[in-house]
């Protein structure tokens, strides 16, 4: 379809266009509702109501400001914008985003478990700036304005830079594979908790002041870091058969008295921490049999050590009986705190075998 002319309600009525191929619009177009399988370029005027596409978004030229931009298609639609959406909600149910421009936005949501591709462009928040439903996001130049992840464990695949001025927060469990560059703000949302994990390495010029911060790498730190809860994880995993045990702690081990004696498992903890939080453990097999237990770890007595200066650990001690199912077994540990949230977790790297 080709529009150089207008698409618009009638008086005191609704109109509504449904294209099966591609839209190309040079006129403009403001009817409540257009849904087109296809894609769409725009050249002209569009504010639409309702706006919804399954294919590739370019506008070039003139303005674009439909209420709410639904992608709906179902392989990768790729997006170019001249400016921004300040004040459009962008959803749907498609999982594969890609940008070919900065994105600049109020509301993003889509498909539950969908990756979003910045292809080197900014991410920019603003009038709320909130984001549910995106569970990676990969190749982000730098994240601008006011940007609230809500809910979800989101992951940013390579470094992450916030920009000066600018706030990253919300309630969500967030992890970052490569560095983070901080100018900006890393706070919890309103009445809400941030959990930030970072693999690589911290640079922070800005202020971090979420619920609870943990990085495998190094920090070189020039502004304000003061998280709740710094390096506060399960380190590693190691298990003792009680009744037979090894040449010193393994994550291996395979026990010759089935249905007797009793397992140490020993998770390591960086801290220390306050009142309230706990230490859960399943072991489950191949065929779904599983032992669980849990230890509130209030009362342990925390080490020094020069990891994390001033912060310690605690090797906390479980004691359970052996599986009454022969197999072989994955162990994974969390650590929970006062609220239930799941700061870390971690998963021994090798396997547990009663036979």
């Amino acid at each position: 379809m080709v529009n150089n002319g207008n698409i618009s309600d009638g008086v005191g009525d609704w109109f509504y266009v449904y294209v099966k191929g591609d839209l190309t619009n040079s006129g403009s177009i403001s009817n409540r509702s257009f849904i087109t399988d296809g894609a769409i370029t725009n050249n002209g005027t569009m504010s639409n109501y309702y706006l919804s596409l399954c294919k590739n978004l370019t506008w070039n030229s003139g303005s674009f400001a439909p209420s709410n931009l639904y992608f709906n298609g179902a392989a990768e639609q790729v997006v170019t914008l001249a400016s921004g959406l300040p004040n459009v909600s962008c959803t749907g149910s498609n999982k594969n985003l890609r940008m070919e421009s900065d994105l600049i936005f109020s509301q993003l949501s889509l498909g539950g478990d969908a990756l979003l591709n910045m292809n080197s462009h900014k991410l920019a928040g603003v009038n709320g700036g909130i984001i549910s439903g995106i569970a990676t996001f990969s190749n982000v130049n730098t994240v601008e304005g006011l940007i609230t992840l809500s809910g979800g464990s989101p992951t940013v695949i390579g470094d992450l830079t916030v920009a000066s001025a600018a706030t990253l927060r919300g309630r969500a469990n967030l992890a970052v594979t490569g560095s983070l560059v901080n100018n900006g703000n890393i706070s919890d949302g309103v009445g809400d908790w941030f959990y930030v994990y970072v693999k690589g390495d911290l640079t922070n010029n800005g202020s971090i002041s979420n619920r609870s911060f943990i990085t495998d790498g190094a920090i070189t730190n020039t502004g304000s870091f003061s998280p709740r809860y710094f390096g506060a994880y399960v380190r590693y995993l190691s298990i003792w058969d009680s009744r037979n045990p090894p040449n010193g702690w393994s994550d291996k081990f395979t026990n010759g008295n089935n249905g007797l004696g009793t397992m140490n498992f020993v998770p390591r903890i960086d801290g220390p921490l306050s009142s309230g939080f706990r230490v859960d453990y399943t072991l489950t097999n191949n065929s779904g049999a599983s032992v669980s237990g849990s230890k509130d770890i209030s009362g342990v007595n925390w080490a020094t050590e020069g990891r994390y200066s001033g912060q310690g650990y605690a090797n906390v001690y479980f004691q359970f009986n052996y599986p009454s199912a022969t197999g072989t077994y994955k162990m994974t540990a969390s650590l929970i705190d006062s609220y239930g949230q799941i700061i870390s977790t971690i998963g021994s790297e090798n396997t547990i075998t009663f036979p």
